[in-house]
């Protein structure tokens, strides 16, 4: 009598529906994980460069000069009064919200920088308290003023 040996040779269909499962979840999961460091990369970015102005800004009113911030925007020169300190830099999708005077004093100075992206939802706070700017999240509620947020 003739021994019939079966060769199993590959996977069967079930096995490869299994493998692709699990790959399908994987991908998933770092997809959704990666999701916030667009909104991270971008916020920091234009935190380094509203925070690049900062000393332009402290140099000007320290030279009586008045720093512009009643209503800022990209381009527009950072000091009026005294020789040019630079301009407010150009940020994309972000715009600077209007803060109630321009500052012509170091002690009590805040400007805001806001995300005009829907998926970011982020406020950048520059104000005499931190002599430095701090990301707020989530832009509704978040206030700036000279005195907070404090580091």
């Amino acid at each position: 009598m003739e021994h019939i040996t079966k060769n199993k040779k590959g996977f069967t269909l079930v096995e490869i529906m299994v493998a692709i499962a699990i790959v399908g979840i994987l991908a998933a999961v770092v997809l959704v994980s990666t999701k916030s460091y667009g909104v991270k990369a971008r916020s920091t970015k234009a935190t380094a460069q509203l925070s690049s102005a900062l000393p332009s800004m402290i140099s000007c009113i320290g030279n009586m000069g008045v720093a512009k911030v009643s209503n800022p925007s990209g381009g527009v020169n950072i000091c009026t009064g005294v020789a040019s300190y630079g301009n407010w830099p150009s940020i994309d999708n972000y715009s600077y919200t209007s803060t109630a005077a321009n500052i012509s004093g170091t002690t009590s100075w805040f400007v805001t920088l806001d995300s005009t992206s829907a998926k970011d939802d982020v406020r950048i706070c520059c104000n005499s308290a931190m002599s430095s700017c701090k990301i707020i999240s989530p832009l509704s509620g978040a206030t700036c003023t000279a005195t907070s947020p404090i580091e």
